[in-house]
């Protein structure tokens, strides 16, 4: 199952700020942003705070963006966002420029819900593994999110594959599909100690070598 494209349309201008005086621009509630092309220069451009945090919560790390500019509407994806690690202020936004009739590469998130019958009746646990898949599409059909259930998980030795999510039509999984997003471990593994004091160190599950 996969959660639908968010699309968020975002007015920007034109920037002619740069260097040191970015933070004044900062301090009047303006994000300097870049927008990349594959073809032509880059386009440097100022995003309101308030209508970029909106926008972002709504599309997410991997959402499109309808770039307003004067009489120009380019469709762009979310690159790299900076934050500032303490007041997680946005301090600069990296744009890539897309074309909707061409395909691409994406990287989406993998959420898993519900409850594993398995960890449920205490049998085992649930080893969460990879978070993230790369996916081919056109940049409309992209998911914003895959979702998996947890339900699926009854046993000891069960998994969630790459593989087994469902994906749009017309997206394609690039990833392998042999990729385990996660498995039902045996309890024993969790309670079993990494370092014994007296025997060093041992692998997971197994028995410290005989003394005799």
């Amino acid at each position: 199952m996969a959660t639908d494209v968010k699309i968020a349309r975002l007015p920007a201008q034109a920037r002619t700020v740069f260097g040191k005086k970015l933070r004044a621009l900062r301090r009047q509630g303006t994000i300097p942003a870049r927008i990349s092309q594959k073809r032509g220069l880059d386009i440097f451009v100022e995003l309101d705070d308030k209508l970029f945090r909106a926008a972002y919560q709504k599309v997410g790390s991997f959402g499109l963006l309808v770039i307003s500019l004067g009489d120009q509407s380019l469709p762009v994806m979310l690159q790299n966002v900076q934050r500032h690690p303490i007041t997680s202020q946005f301090l600069h936004v990296d744009l890539l420029a897309v074309d909707l009739t061409q395909l691409i590469l994406a990287e989406v998130n993998v959420a898993l819900a519900g409850e594993s019958p398995a960890e449920r009746a205490g049998v085992g646990f649930v080893l969460r593994q990879t978070g993230t898949l790369m996916l081919r599409g056109l940049p409309e059909a992209l998911p914003r999110v895959l979702e998996g259930q947890l339900s699926s998980l009854e046993a000891v030795g069960d998994r969630i594959l790459a593989g087994d999510l469902v994906l749009p039509a017309g997206v394609e999984l690039v990833s392998d599909p042999d990729t385990v997003l996660a498995a039902v471990m045996w309890q024993g593994v969790a309670e079993q100690p990494l370092i014994d004091k007296e025997e060093g160190p041992t692998s997971l599950g197994q028995a410290p070598p005989s003394q005799h």
